[in-house]
């Protein structure tokens, strides 16, 4: 479980009430921790104090909020306790407000509660439109009061391993076993992602996403690279092509074609999948370091910290007291972050 952000609202200041499922808090956390960041006095059921009754603790907290934030996941879709809050709000003619953060289609019990309320679907959105959105929806009920300390500081950049997304692969031949193998290389690219990679964020596509505008993806699935494939197949071979790109300014940075036998299909999958990650790291790690190589180090976050140190060959001790102090300023930044400190 989650360490909680902070400590609930307690005081006579406008303040949102935040419904969610507890089993969701590593999810939901962030998002609370940013919205207090900007100004916004948030509610949730931490704030009940021990011997208090926990109803009559909710029902009060409701009924003195100035609207709820209802966090929508597969999980608190089909809680009985975020709907029993939903419902209290609405017979309170509260302000309602759905941050949708999965892909689950509301069930029509919820979509029946919500009646005309819209949701938010966070994976729509790039980073800065989404925040910016649902910061000016909160704002339409109450203002965000951010005190002079917190706006002249400086937030530490976040870190931010690489993202990619694995389109699903297109079969260009009328073969039914070729299509079998087609639609099981996405995912089995992503769980044969070797050790190194464990930190990205690795996103499996969606068919209709196929013929996106790799930017477009990018900004909508807040996704750094995609890779993309199709498979046909010629008498006994099975050829293979693949593309990487890169999603901010829609570049292909690795392109690759690779020719196998087909007398073993489940074989060539296995060996497509190797070939294919051998290749792709070392692509991805260039594209890193010219990502990173003109932001100025002070404005890097810990992954770009850590991988600009592991640029530097320790010749001397001016260069191994310039990679400590990256790994410093990295450690400074993320104190959980296990590469830093390694």
């Amino acid at each position: 479980m989650a360490t909680k952000p902070f400590p609930a609202y307690e005081g006579d200041a406008p303040y949102f009430f935040v419904s969610y499922a507890h089993e969701d808090d590593e999810l939901v956390y962030p998002e609370m921790t940013w919205l207090h960041e900007v100004g916004f006095n948030l509610w949730y059921d931490v704030g009940i104090h021990v011997g208090t009754v926990w109803r009559r603790a909710l029902a009060d907290a409701l009924n003195k909020s100035a609207g709820t934030v209802f966090f929508c996941t597969e999980r608190s879709a089909e809680s009985e306790n975020c709907l029993q809050e939903i419902n209290f709000a609405l017979d309170d003619k509260k302000p309602i407000f759905v941050v949708q953060l999965d892909e689950t289609p509301l069930p029509a019990e919820v979509r029946l509660s919500l009646s005309n309320r819209q949701a938010l679907r966070r994976l729509e959105f790039d980073e800065e439109t989404y925040r910016s959105r649902l910061v000016d929806a909160l704002s339409t009920v109450v203002e965000p009061t951010v005190t002079s300390s917190a706006q002249d500081a400086k937030p530490a950049p976040k870190t931010d391993p690489p993202s990619i997304m694995i389109l699903p692969f297109v079969c260009l031949s009328d073969d039914r076993e070729l299509a079998f193998l087609a639609e099981g290389m996405a995912g089995n690219l992503i769980a044969s992602m070797p050790v190194r990679m464990d930190l990205w964020k690795k996103v499996q596509g969606q068919a209709s996403e196929a013929g996106l505008d790799p930017v477009e993806i990018g900004q909508r699935r807040s996704v750094r690279y995609i890779l993309n494939g199709n498979l046909q197949k010629g008498g006994d071979t099975v050829r293979a092509t693949v593309n990487l790109t890169e999603t901010t300014a829609g570049q292909q940075i690795w392109a690759q074609r690779y020719d196998r036998s087909a007398d073993n299909m489940l074989g060539v999958q296995d060996q497509l999948v190797a070939s294919i990650l051998d290749e792709m790291g070392p692509a991805v790690g260039a594209a890193e370091a010219d990502y990173h190589r003109d932001i100025p180090d002070g404005d890097l976050d810990a992954w770009g910290l850590v991988n600009r140190a592991q640029e530097i060959q320790v010749v001397d001790r001016a260069t191994r007291e310039r990679l400590l102090s990256l790994l410093r300023r990295a450690v400074e930044l993320d104190p959980n972050y296990g590469p830093a400190h390694a």
